[in-house]
């Protein structure tokens, strides 16, 4: 998950669910410091809201992560697939 916090950093703001069955987050087509979340509450309702990055390292640092995480996702993913069979 993507979580976005408050100003205190001691709240969290927003959940952006990373699953494979929707696309969570989309990089800006024409900057790679923009991005579009899609957050959720709880009862699943959805919004989109945008996120830039002042410094493009860490705009960089933040789809690194992203890559890393469905890396993770998929490798569990196969794992299961295999002890299945």
């Amino acid at each position: 998950n993507v979580m976005t916090t408050g100003k205190n950093k001691n709240t969290i703001f927003a959940v952006c669910p990373l699953r494979d069955d929707v696309t969570a987050v989309e990089r800006c087509v024409d900057s790679s410091r923009y991005f579009v979340l899609r957050i959720e509450n709880e009862q699943g309702k959805h919004m989109f809201i945008g996120v830039a990055f002042n410094e493009r390292n860490d705009a960089f640092d933040f789809n690194t992560a992203l890559q890393d995480a469905r890396k993770d996702r998929d490798r569990e993913r196969n794992s299961m697939e295999t002890n299945h069979n």
